[in-house]
């Protein structure tokens, strides 16, 4: 940090990208609430693909710091779990007898976190431990396609089902697959944006009334 900056905080050109994944989690929250959920979990894809180019851009910029390592854990935590929280609130989950599920599943987020943010050595051993926390993303985009299939309040409990086994499945102590980037995830990623934002501009159109 230089002395005569205005700020105390020192921001690198990677650390900014990164932080745009702050405002698509923001924006995809926003979407949620006023239930345009296409364009919710088309925006916390976007928020997944800047969390997978972030290790790229700290490449090209030399800027691995500790600074950036925390910023990051607390970039995966709203958009891995506030943000879908958010979007099963709205899609349902506002009830009293299964909102707490949501509480349950920040919990066990949270957790994980600070478990991978403890020190680099010990994150090295456990990052491979636990269901990732990328699969809630793709937990919301499978419910918005089962809500066209399941009808009435069959797709909620299902999915606070779901939510519920995520929540420990996150802490499990055994290994699950993680998100590689390479670039056939882009590729996915890429294409779900696609998907979902054009679902949110033809959401009128008589598809959605079939």
């Amino acid at each position: 940090m230089k002395k005569n900056s205005i700020f105390f905080l020192s921001i690198s050109p990677s650390d900014l990208f990164a932080l745009t994944g702050v405002l698509f989690s923001l924006v995809s929250i926003l979407h949620s609430h006023f239930q345009r959920f296409e364009n919710a979990v088309a925006f916390m894809f976007v928020a997944m693909l800047i969390n997978l180019l972030d290790p790229f851009f700290v490449k090209v910029f030399k800027s691995q710091r500790h600074f950036g390592r925390y910023m990051n854990g607390l970039i995966e935590f709203l958009a891995y779990i506030i943000s879908p929280a958010v979007f099963f609130y709205y899609f349902g989950f506002e009830r009293l007898h299964i909102v707490w599920i949501l509480l349950l599943f920040g919990a066990c987020g949270i957790a994980k976190l600070s478990v991978y943010d403890q020190s680099d050595a010990e994150a090295g051993k456990v990052e491979k431990l636990g269901m990732p926390l990328f699969w809630s993303i793709f937990i919301a985009a499978i419910f918005y396609g089962l809500a066209f299939i399941i009808k009435g309040d069959a797709v909620v409990y299902l999915a606070a089902l779901v939510i519920f086994s995520a929540s420990f499945l996150m802490i499990l102590n055994r290994p699950f697959l993680q998100l590689k980037a390479d670039p056939f995830m882009f590729f996915i990623v890429i294409g779900l944006i696609s998907l979902f934002l054009w679902l949110g501009i033809n959401k009128g159109s008589v598809i959605f009334q079939i």
